[in-house]
């Protein structure tokens, strides 16, 4: 990394007689360094986020630009800021000049490696499910079986370690570049590096001016009520956004008033679930059976004779809703409704009060027996501490860590030998989320009826528009096993004769999309592929019926429990519909970590669930077509609007 002897005559990389030159020799190593480091994650910025961007004039063209001009710097500062505590840390230190400038070579490209290393997991996280580095996957990583779930295996560290590796020699030859100042062979840099402190200035003031120019720009689209330019901004990893609103403020400046600037919060505690008590008259009770089955990624088109001949059959003969709708886009919001049969705002207040949903106290309180199964992790999302929050953990069966079809195949196996086992005094629920139709899609050999698919999905590496078929092929295989695993369910329940007196329930959690709308898998957006799971009911005596209005899992908390004999109006503690009355639903809710969508026959409006100047409402059609005309919708719409907005604050 250090050049064997000094041979350029520069006394600020000499070492004086009995005195060390090292700080004043770094400096100007470090500003080459750092500038490079500046030019490196500009280039990097500009590859990976400038084609994602508009652009539509050309102030959106010229704010792009200094936007990459000036956000380098700011991904840098760490690696400022490492350099500045090291030098000072290394000045007092008993070693050799050439040592100390090996540690720092060494914190420098360690730091610079990091930042690079972050930049790329970002460029991927965003280009395949179109959202930044986030709360959701710091969530998913740090929380136990999340990394997990996604199906990260050991290609994917292999990859990372060999990236990490390039990187790392790429940038000590950075250093040792920085180091020579510009001579020997790279000469030709020695002129721009000879006055270093003019070459700083003007770096500084490129940055500073583009810094200013974009956050004026931002600024003014902003009170203008124009959204080209804050969606621009939205492809940027971390962009702060600056309102300057204290300059507006003094200009007497305001924001362009949209009529659809609501915005919902999700703080508070949950400290009127239910709002009435929970009433079940003896006369009225029904003891059912519980047979709650969820797949993770299910998409509700693949119930085909072709895909799925079991589930396709057992919906002939049961209620199959065929309109039906998700309660989130991701696998949290989605089981939070379909058990609790709210809106995601709710999420938050449910988990730091570890408040179970009024289902499952019902069921406690009537002495069911349980055997709850996932083949991901109960610990991630945190259904342990919500939805089975009082749930003895003995009942409670997760992965071992295998994931995919093998869990499914044996939690299917202890699921039927529990049921065969059971007191049959005692009325049940038994639970299972299956994992196999997760990415990557896991099945064995003898389920494959796409023969072309991609062996084996490396996120890091995959080509996702060049393989999307392949991977779509992939995940068919997947769910042709899950039809497997279901018809031995069925198959049990109809020899055991328990489906006179069982509740059968067989959804997904959400859909799963093949770049329909520009993404792959789930958690992007509300999108039909992604919210729009199937949803096949048995009801005891109830018969078979295709329900073609829309349903929801909101609605499922209600249904089941008007069919234990539950009095109380399901207002009290849902916002969902009892699917065997007469009521009928006119639109639907779906939810993620940061937003909420109304969704009814025409229109889809996302409201953000946390106040953010780069989130605005949105409308789209319902097959996801941006809608700029929106006087129809809130003509229509408007007081379903203001009823939606108050029923998230409702238990609150």
């Amino acid at each position: 990394m250090l050049p064997e002897k000094n041979d350029t005559g520069d006394d600020a990389l000499a070492v004086e007689a009995g005195h060390s030159g090292f700080p004043r020799r770094m400096v100007g190593v470090s500003v080459i360094f750092a500038f490079l480091a500046y030019c490196l994650v500009f280039l990097e910025l500009a590859a990976f986020f400038l084609p994602g961007m508009k652009l539509s004039d050309s102030l959106g063209a010229t704010f792009a630009l200094a936007v990459m001009l000036s956000y380098p710097f700011f991904y840098i500062l760490p690696l400022l800021l490492v350099n500045g505590v090291a030098i000072l840390a290394l000045i007092p230190a008993k070693i050799s000049d050439r040592a100390k400038t090996f540690t720092l070579g060494t914190v420098l490209v360690a730091t610079l490696s990091f930042i690079q290393l972050f930049l790329y997991a970002d460029y991927k996280i965003y280009k395949m499910f179109h959202f930044h580095f986030n709360g959701f996957v710091w969530n998913l990583l740090t929380t136990p079986g999340g990394a997990e779930s996604m199906g990260a295996g050991n290609d994917i560290a292999i990859y990372i370690a060999i990236l990490a590796i390039t990187l790392i020699g790429f940038n000590a030859f950075l250093f040792c570049l920085s180091l020579k100042g510009g001579t020997g062979r790279f000469g030709r840099l020695q002129p721009a590096f000879r006055k270093k402190w003019l070459a700083l200035v003007i770096w500084l003031s490129v940055v500073t001016l583009c810094g200013a120019y974009e956050r004026t720009v931002f600024a003014i689209t902003y009170y203008k009520g124009e959204t080209e330019i804050l969606d621009d901004s939205l492809n940027i990893p971390f962009y702060m956004p600056t309102r300057m609103s204290h300059i507006a403020k003094r200009l007497r400046v305001k924001r362009v008033k949209k009529r659809d600037d609501d915005v919902l919060d999700q703080g508070s505690s949950l400290g009127h679930y239910p709002l009435k008590t929970i009433v079940a008259p003896a006369e009225k009770r029904h003891d059912y059976n519980i047979v709650w089955l969820v797949s993770e990624s299910w998409r509700a088109d693949t119930v085909t004779p072709e895909i799925m001949p079991a589930a396709f059959d057992f919906a002939q003969k049961s209620w199959f809703f065929k309109n039906h709708y998700s309660a989130g886009n991701g696998t949290r919001m989605a089981l939070f409704g379909m058990f609790y049969g709210l809106y995601g705002t709710y999420w938050i207040p449910a988990l730091s009060g570890e408040i179970e949903p009024v289902i499952m106290k019902v069921l406690r309180q009537r002495g069911y027996q349980f055997d709850l199964r996932t083949s991901a992790k109960f610990t991630y999302p945190e259904f342990d501490k919500t939805i089975f929050s009082h749930i003895p953990k003995s009942r409670m069966h997760q992965s071992d860590g295998r994931g995919g079809f093998v869990n499914d195949r044996r939690n299917v196996s202890e699921m039927l030998d529990f049921m065969r086992n059971r007191d049959p005094r005692r009325p049940f629920m038994v639970f299972m989320f299956f994992e196999s139709p997760h990415a990557p899609y896991t099945f064995p050999k003898e389920c494959v009826i796409r023969k072309d698919y991609l062996p084996h999905i490396n996120y890091a590496t995959v080509d996702v528009k060049k393989e999307i078929h392949r991977i779509k092929n992939r995940y068919i295989n997947a769910v042709h096993h899950l039809d497997t695993q279901l018809e031995r369910i069925f198959t049990f329940l109809k020899e055991q004769d328990l489906l006179k007196n069982t509740i059968v329930v067989i959804t997904g959690d959400h859909g799963e999309e093949f770049l329909e709308a520009g993404h792959w898998g789930h958690n992007a957006g509300f999108h039909q592929e992604e919210i729009k799971p199937p949803l096949i009911i048995h009801f005891p005596h109830g018969g078979s019926k295709t329900y073609e209005g829309i349903s929801s899992h909101l609605d499922l908390p209600a249904t089941v429990a008007h069919l234990l004999g539950v009095e109380t109006a399901s207002s009290a503690y849902s916002f969902g519909i009892d699917l065997l009355s007469d009521q009928r639903r006119t639109y639907t809710v779906c939810s993620d970590w940061e937003h909420i969508c109304y969704i009814d026959s025409k229109y889809k409006y996302v409201i953000p669930t946390q106040y953010s100047i780069l989130d605005t409402n949105k409308l789209f059609t319902l097959r996801d077509k941006p809608v700029s005309d929106k006087a129809d919708f809130f003509k229509t719409r408007g007081k379903i609007i203001r009823d939606l907005l108050s029923n998230a604050e409702r238990f609150k």
